[in-house]
């Protein structure tokens, strides 16, 4: 599942993901948009399904189609952050992790209610990552996998000066823990 801000950059990371061509003049998403491809994972060629969510947050509350109790042990998220527009970066990402975070506790509330043994796994398969880690404590840790991409980051490398750059790197980078 691929999200984020409009323009972030989503489509692109979708074309990249499956492969395809990455085109300049690539038609904006409007909505829920789906794709398929193949991916080799342990020697084995599996079948990925991918949704884009365009429209940025107007759109927000479609995640639910494609982040449900029938997809969301199968599932990992993609947040896309634009660093051509750092000032927008750390709403942006607290904004969709937020929304993850509601979408993940309905769906997961459903699947602990009609398939614990899945539920139960998912729970094991946190607390094995993140085990014996010295901020266990003060984590809110995540049953469905994040990936957080910031994207146009040479807009962002040769627009900004360094502390600032940093600055927001850090702050990202903490979020994201």
């Amino acid at each position: 599942m691929f999200l984020g801000e409009k323009k972030s950059g989503k489509s692109s990371l979708v074309a990249k993901f499956l492969e395809e061509p990455v085109k300049e003049d690539m038609a904006e998403t409007t909505a829920l948009d789906f794709k398929y491809g193949t991916k080799l994972r342990e020697d084995k060629k599996i079948k990925v399904n991918v949704y884009e969510l365009g429209g940025g947050r107007i759109l927000a509350n479609m995640l639910g189609a494609a982040l449900n109790a029938g997809s969301i042990t199968q599932t990992t998220v993609v947040i896309s952050i634009d660093l051509s527009k750092p000032g927008n970066s750390v709403d942006s990402l607290l904004f969709w992790l937020n929304t993850v975070r509601e979408q993940s506790q309905v769906a997961l509330q459903e699947v602990q209610r009609t398939d614990p043994q899945s539920f139960m796994q998912l729970q094991q398969r946190v607390g094995a990552r993140w085990g014996q880690h010295e901020d266990k404590n003060k984590i809110t840790f995540s049953l469905v996998p994040i990936v957080i991409v910031c994207t146009k980051f040479d807009a962002f490398a040769n627009q900004f000066e360094s502390i600032k750059k940093k600055q927001l790197c850090l702050a990202l980078r903490y979020i994201a823990h």
